[in-house]
This record gives C-alpha cells, sequence and structure tokens, in this order.
C-alpha cells in the first residue's frame, strides 16, 4: 500500500485505487527507494484533506460502466452537457462523504493544494463543485460570495457597460468596461476566495481556470460585472480560443427557450415563424438563445420557405462565437433555390469574423463567386474580405476575376476586397485595376483608383498617366476626380512632379471647390512656398457653411508649421454661425504644436466656456487641456 508523508513528518496511507488517481504519486521521483513514502510538499492537515479527496473519488470510478473509467482517471469528469447526471449525483455524493460540506474557499484552498499530486478526477470534481455554487448568481451575489472588497466593486455604468458587450468581447475591444483605479480597502480578515483563486499565473491555471471552464455563460458574463480581477479572470476563459469553454462552451438554456423551442417542430407554418420570432425577442441571444440553437437548425430544411428564413435569421441573432458552431449548417443553405433565403445565410455567415470559421468553408464561398445570382456573387466576394491579407491573397485572381462581373456592385466590391491585400500582392493585379479606371460605372472607377492608392509609391508611380486621365473624368459626380487628385498626392514628389501641370489645372478650373482644395493641398506639396493654401484659406469666409467647414477642415491636412500660418483665420471660425465650422475650426486648431497653440488660449477658454453648442464646449475643454497639460 502506497504511502504519503507530509512534511512536517506525518504518515497516509493511500489506497492502490486512490494511488491510480494521482499521477504523482504513481511516477514518483527517480531518486525514491521502493516502497519509501512519496514526500508531498503539504502539511498534515492539507495532506490529510489530499488523502481523504482521492479516496472519494475512488467510489466515483467504480460506480462509472467499465469503459468509461480509464477517461475519468485520465482526464476527470466530462464538462457541461456531456456531464451525465448520474455522474454528477456520484462526484457530489464523494465530495461529502469524503470531505463533509465542501464550500467555495474549500475548493479553492483544495484545487490549489491538488495541484501538487496531479489528479485529474479529484480537480474536476472540485472544479463542477464551485461552478455550480456559482451559477444562477447575479453580480453582487457572487461579489459576496467571492469576497470581493468594497474598492474593487465595478460601478454601475460599469456593470451595465460589461453585461452588454458581446459576450467573448476582448480587453481591446471593450476597454470601455475597465475599471478604474481600485480604492485600497483593509484587508479582509479571513482569506477571500479571490485571493485563493490567485490573481494570475500559475495560481489562477490551477485554481479558478478549471472552475471558470466549467461555468455557464450567464455566471461568466456576471462575473466579468464583479470586479475588474474577476473581469480578466472570465476573459481568460471566454476569450481564448483554444480554452475548454471556447473548444465546448456551456450556455444557459431558459425554461422559458425550452418551452418556445418545444413548439418549433408542431403546429402550422405560421405557428413555427411565431415561435421563432419569439425566441428572437424574448431569449438573452448571449447566453441564452445558443442553448436552444439546434432546435431551429432542423427548421432550415421546413417545407415553409418562411419558415426556412425565420430559421436563419433567428440563428443571425446569435454572437460569432455561438454562431460558428453552425458556419457548416448556414453554407448548405447556400445552395437554398430560394434567393431570399439564400441572401440571408449570407447576410448571417458574414457576421463570423474569425478566420478559422470561415476558411473551413472557402471552397464553397469561392465556388459562389460564379452563382447566377448577383447577390450571392457580392456576398461571396465580401464574405471573402474577411480574410486576412496573406489568406485572401490566394483567391486574388478569383476575386479579380469578378473585375468583368455583370452587376456593377459586385464589381466594386470585388476592387475594393482587393485592396485589403498587402501592397506587393496587389501589385500583381495592377494591370487589372487600370482597366477599371474606364469602367461604366463612376463607384467603380472611384473604386479602382482608391485601391491603386494602396499601391507602394514606386508600383502606384508606373499608373500614374492612367490615374492622371481621371482628374478630367466625364462623370458630374465629383468623387472621381478627388480620388484621383488624393491618389496622385500619394506619389513621391519626383514622381508628382510629372503630373503638376494637370493637378494645377484642377485646382484653378475644377468645377467642384472640395476636388479644387485637394488638388491645393498636393500642390502645396510640389511647392510648399507656393502660397496654394492661400486660396483655400479664402474660402473661409465662403457664403455657405459647407464650403468654409471645408476650408477649415483642408487646412487642417498642412503641417504644423505651414498650419500656423493660417492660425489667426481659423480661430475667427470660432465665433462662425454654424456649429459644426466652429468643431471643425477646434479640431484643426488642435493639430497645431503647442507653442502655436499657445498663442490662442484666451479664444479656446472662451468657446470652452461659452459656445452654445456642447460638442464645440467638449471639443474646446479638451484641447484646453491638452494645452495645460503641455502635450
Amino acid at each position: 500500500m502506497p504511502q504519503l508523508r507530509s512534511i512536517d513528518g506525518q504518515l497516509f496511507d493511500l489506497s492502490e485505487p486512490a494511488a491510480r488517481l494521482s499521477v504523482f504519486v504513481q511516477y514518483p521521483l527517480d531518486d525514491l527507494a521502493d516502497g519509501a513514502p512519496v514526500l508531498v510538499d503539504l502539511d498534515a492537515a492539507s495532506l490529510a484533506r489530499v488523502a481523504a479527496l482521492l479516496e472519494g473519488a475512488v467510489a466515483v470510478v467504480e460506480g462509472a460502466p467499465e469503459e468509461r473509467r480509464s477517461e475519468l482517471r485520465t482526464h476527470g469528469l466530462p464538462r457541461g452537457a456531456a456531464l451525465a447526471d448520474e455522474l454528477h449525483v456520484a462526484a457530489e455524493a464523494a465530495l461529502d462523504a469524503a470531505l463533509g460540506v465542501v464550500s467555495l474557499l474549500d475548493v479553492a484552498q483544495l484545487l490549489f493544494e491538488l495541484r501538487l499530486v496531479d489528479a485529474p478526477l479529484p480537480t474536476t470534481m472540485l472544479a463542477e463543485r464551485a461552478a455550480r455554487l456559482l451559477r444562477g448568481q447575479l453580480a453582487a451575489a457572487l461579489r459576496e460570495l467571492l469576497g470581493v472588497a468594497d474598492g474593487d466593486h465595478l460601478s454601475a455604468a460599469e456593470m451595465s457597460a460589461v453585461r452588454a458587450e458581446p459576450l467573448c468581447a476582448p480587453a481591446a475591444a471593450a476597454a470601455a468596461t475597465a475599471a478604474a483605479p481600485a480604492v485600497p480597502a483593509p484587508p479582509p480578515l479571513a482569506r477571500s476566495v479571490s485571493q485563493a483563486m490567485g490573481e494570475s499565473g500559475q495560481d489562477f491555471v490551477t485554481t479558478a481556470k478549471p472552475c471558470l471552464e466549467r461555468c455557464d455563460a450567464r455566471t461568466l458574463r456576471e462575473l466579468k460585472a464583479v470586479s475588474a480581477p474577476w473581469q480578466r479572470r472570465a476573459r481568460e476563459v471566454l476569450c481564448d480560443a483554444a480554452s475548454a469553454w471556447r473548444r465546448q462552451p456551456i450556455w444557459s438554456p431558459s425554461a422559458e427557450g425550452g418551452a418556445l423551442a418545444a413548439r418549433l417542430g408542431g403546429g402550422s407554418a405560421e405557428e413555427r415563424r411565431k415561435m421563432l420570432r419569439r425566441m428572437c425577442m424574448e431569449l438573452d441571444c448571449g447566453v441564452d438563445l445558443p442553448g436552444h440553437a439546434l432546435a431551429v437548425v432542423p427548421l432550415l430544411e421546413d417545407s415553409d420557405e418562411d419558415v426556412r428564413k425565420a430559421a436563419v435569421e433567428t440563428l443571425g441573432k446569435l454572437e460569432p462565437v455561438a454562431l460558428a458552431q453552425h458556419g457548416a449548417t448556414l453554407v448548405a443553405r447556400l445552395v437554398e433555390s430560394e434567393d431570399y433565403v439564400r441572401q440571408v445565410a449570407w447576410e448571417v455567415l458574414t457576421k463570423l469574423g474569425a478566420e478559422e470559421t470561415l476558411t473551413q468553408h472557402l471552397a464553397v464561398i469561392v465556388a459562389k463567386l460564379k452563382d447566377s445570382d448577383a447577390e450571392v456573387r457580392y456576398y461571396a466576394v465580401q464574405t471573402l474580405g474577411k480574410l486576412e491579407a496573406a489568406a485572401l491573397a490566394q483567391h486574388g485572381a478569383a476575386i479579380a476575376g469578378r473585375f468583368e462581373d455583370s452587376d456593377e456592385d459586385v464589381r466594386e466590391a470585388a476592387v475594393y476586397m482587393l485592396g485589403k491585400l498587402e501592397p506587393a500582392a496587389l501589385a500583381q493585379h495592377g494591370a487589372a485595376l487600370v482597366a477599371k479606371l474606364e469602367d461604366s460605372n463612376d463607384f467603380v472607377r472611384r473604386a479602382a483608383v482608391q485601391t491603386l492608392g494602396k499601391l507602394e509609391p514606386a508600383a502606384l508611380a508606373q499608373h500614374g498617366a492612367a490615374i492622371a486621365g481621371r482628374l478630367e473624368d466625364s462623370s458630374p459626380w465629383w468623387e472621381v476626380r478627388k480620388a484621383a487628385v488624393e491618389t496622385l498626392g500619394k506619389l513621391d514628389v519626383a514622381a508628382l512632379a510629372q503630373h503638376q501641370q494637370a493637378i494645377a489645372k484642377v485646382a484653378k478650373e475644377d468645377p467642384n471647390g472640395q476636388v479644387q482644395d485637394a488638388a491645393r493641398v498636393v500642390m502645396h506639396k510640389l511647392e510648399p512656398v507656393a502660397g496654394h493654401m492661400d486660396a483655400v484659406a479664402a474660402k473661409l469666409e465662403g457664403s455657405e457653411w459647407l464650403v468654409r467647414r471645408a476650408a477649415v477642415k483642408t487646412l487642417g491636412k498642412l503641417q504644423p508649421a505651414a498650419l500656423a500660418q493660417h492660425g489667426a483665420a481659423i480661430v475667427a471660425k470660432l465665433e462662425d454661425s454654424k456649429w459644426q465650422v466652429r468643431q471643425a475650426a477646434v479640431e484643426t486648431l488642435g493639430k497645431l504644436d503647442v507653442a502655436d497653440l499657445a498663442q490662442h488660449e484666451q479664444a479656446i477658454a472662451k468657446a470652452a466656456k461659452e459656445d452654445k453648442d456642447s460638442n464645440v464646449r467638449r471639443a474646446a475643454d479638451k484641447l484646453l487641456g491638452k494645452l495645460r497639460a503641455g502635450q
């Protein structure tokens, strides 16, 4: 019979079945003599609890079917729906028999101690107990249960924001919900669960993480609203695509949702549609609806077209993490005979932003680039555009093949999607993009000009003459000409000089003021002292407020030193009759160097205090703060 020895010298007998549950006990250090006690780095009281827990877990193994026993010893209890009720009951009974009532603090302490003996089954038994103790509790109750200090609470606004964000939103995408610096609080009289479960590192991995990976979605969302540390802990499992929770999410299906789902399979088509609509309206789409999604999936094959559409729309209410589980099912809808069902399926599929999810279905999506329906081709192009640049490059030729599509929206989308390629990969399609500069559609021509502008200057220079040809675009729509001016402005000075005469002509003669202003900005790059901005500054006194605002914003594109020459004229616009012009003036002044900005402090302070519009006051106050901070 194996023996364990505590660090203070006490010996504990362990049965052979119990020893088999611990990797550490099975494989003691090589320098131990045969039959010598296995030294465990725990004191006698802690080791007694660990030994009792190992012995108690034996009953769980022996009560399971023979074919399940090896899995239980090696991996412990299954998670979520995979954990059978009878196995859960056996585990709970074993904990109670071996240790008595196990509180959340006991669980945290035992998990910390178990890390030294590496025992998967007892560890998962405790983690499952913790998850069930946390389940169904709101943030306020969880704070008390976890022993969170008063100074660590999130504010009501922060709690509301974190509950409203997508369940698996990473910290960077949810920065607005981050807690303010914690107010120092007196130390608790006793060790709390939060302390026992560790803030990060190995303590978190061995104590809190196994518990959180067994929590349902609603509990994890509430934990994010408890405190900044618990928000980080919850995101450790929710935002890591490799975590056990993300690989097998545990949703929070409600009794109400179950009742609705039970009625999906019967009744008339109208009744089925009604139940689907109610599911969308009445269930929490972040944590409740995903638990009933499998009941919706069979309706994708419903005999009624409207029911099929409603089923797709219902799945579309899921957040991307939940929706990804049904990606293949949605792709199957792309062969739907009814155009509107197929269109809805594409719209839902485009919510899947995760590249690994889309990659699974690329063959079907690429094939749809040649679909007979223009909308399907359009959504296929848009969906491919969600790929990272390297993956997208592999399908660049297929997307470029849509440049000659009969539908103008498909052509425009294809041109823009290629613009997501890295410049080197995009350069391979330069000739095809230049050909689109002659497209019959204005929007496609503008897309081609703007996409060419994403090339490196040296590659762009090769197409400079073709782009300059769009400076006299025949369309009355001025955006094509403006895009051509701005794209030429990305050339190096030497290459740009070859088109100086054409750009100067636009600056003087184009019928649209915004195109003229854009050309003057480019000319300023060629001749920084030529005074082209004087003509723009003159428009600060124009009769139309849109012209005045455009002039202010155009001046804002200058380098700070050149902008400073027009500082007084821009400050004068802080008194403009239109708040949009005044706000643009504040924003443009913010681009000055601090030394130049300081000359206008009095005028900015007046705007921050007296302007009639709150937007302008806020912008001026923010700028004033920047100035006084010396930034």
